[in-house]
């Protein structure tokens, strides 16, 4: 049984403008619908369920003054302020909803016949004068992970927060700092990566933990506890149990940016804004590799070691540093080299067996990297998305047609 609460966004309508119509026409003029209907305005549908039915709240993102929010009980006909008309809604089987409404202007009824799966939802809109006439398809949008490899971005009234530090001492602190959040089956696992040092804390949501000293905020004994206060929101109350001083600290997470806020004093907030990109932390086995025929003879790799390539799965590992460095290192025999340090942004050489020396640039994206690979004078074209498990790499040789080859790996 597919969910029915959830957050979806609209991906296609087959026929957009008679949805619209169906939907709206009874209270909104022509431009209106031209307005809702126009490129570019995402629908999106947040379903909340309760004992005997659903709160259903509708958004348009360009156009936000017809957003609206309406709460149905099963079965039951219910009227909405500024609507002509009446609605039922009905739940026809635990992955099908049916709402009627019937047009108090005489404009007869339309009704929508709602089916959710794993994907999302599909609504079948129809009207009685005629029939069917659009059929829609929503994509169910999960609440953003706060699992994830963070870059701070900015900060606001730290001063105030870390009084005891000077301007130095601060910047230095915060130089190239980031912030990683793991977790495994219910621990989480939270690394603060400061220029000065790292700062591990693990826990568990709703239970008390022991931290101890935490001397960039002037605390020696430290207890806590987090609690999820929302699909996209923390709260991290943490105790000093030597001097009673308490800091209640708010994590709210987006799909691009974490950001902390504590107040630091009566009215002053101090805010953490970090900037999500590829969490590639971690060691990564090659799963599956493409034809790579066409992309290693453009590349001058000799064909005795491509056959020896395709037999190899070897395992890459990607460690931080601290202050804006990652380590990449390798088991592979083929082409093995030794570890090397690498500043995302600059770039670097990487000189590997039986190929040869490799330089490489690449910089961070939000869900991954993208970067640019020079070899036996050919350029590479190269972008990495890193998922929770898996990596999806594509790699292409710039100006060289039927060059594109795709590897997967997957975490170990």
């Amino acid at each position: 049984m597919a969910p029915i609460a959830g957050t979806y966004r609209m991906v296609t309508s087959d026929n957009l403008t008679a949805e619209c119509e169906a939907t709206f026409s009874a209270f909104l003029s022509p431009a209106d619908l031209k307005l809702i209907a126009a490129p570019g305005n995402v629908w999106t549908l947040v379903i909340r369920e309760k004992a005997d039915g659903l709160i259903c709240k509708a958004e348009y993102s360009k156009t936000p003054q017809f957003n609206g929010t309406y709460e149905y009980t099963y079965g039951e006909e219910t009227t909405f302020p500024g609507y002509p008309g009446s609605t039922v809604m009905t739940l026809t089987d635990p992955n099908t909803l049916t709402e009627v409404w019937k047009d108090a202007t005489g404009g007869g009824s339309h009704s929508y016949t709602l089916k959710f799966d794993s994907f999302g939802a599909t609504v079948r809109t129809s009207t009685s004068a005629h029939g069917v006439v659009a059929t829609s398809v929503w994509e169910r949008i999960n609440p953003p992970s706060f699992e994830g490899f963070y870059l701070l971005e900015s900060h606001e009234n730290a001063e105030m927060l870390m009084s005891h530090l000077s301007k130095k001492e601060l910047e230095e602190m915060f130089a190239d700092a980031a912030l990683r959040i793991s977790k495994s089956d219910d621990v989480y696992t939270m690394v603060d990566y400061f220029g000065t040092g790292e700062k591990k804390v693990v826990f568990r949501l709703d239970e008390q933990q022991e931290v101890g000293a935490l001397p960039e905020f002037q605390m020696k004994d430290v207890v806590l506890v987090v609690t999820r206060t929302g699909p996209t929101t923390l709260s991290y109350l943490a105790k000093d149990r030597a001097t009673a001083k308490i800091q209640a600290w708010t994590a709210e997470v987006t799909e691009s940016n974490f950001t902390w806020s504590v107040e630091a004093a009566p009215g002053v907030v101090t805010r953490f804004r970090y900037r999500r990109v590829g969490d590639i932390m971690g060691s990564w086995k090659v799963a599956v590799m493409g034809e790579m025929s066409a992309y290693m003879d453009a590349l001058g790799v000799p064909r005795a070691v491509q056959t020896a390539l395709k037999e190899e799965q070897p395992t890459m590992r990607f460690t931080y540093l601290g202050k804006g460095l990652w380590e990449y290192s390798s088991d592979a025999k083929i082409v093995a080299c030794d570890p090397t340090i690498l500043r995302m942004g600059e770039e670097c050489v990487l000189k590997m067996a039986n190929i040869g020396s490799i330089t490489m640039l690449y910089n961070f994206t939000r869900d991954g990297m993208v970067g640019v690979k020079k070899m036996g004078g050919k350029v590479v074209a190269s972008t990495t998305k890193f998922l929770k498990d898996f990596t999806i790499t594509e790699d292409t040789v710039v100006g060289v047609p039927g060059t594109h080859l795709t590897t997967i790996t997957t975490r170990v």
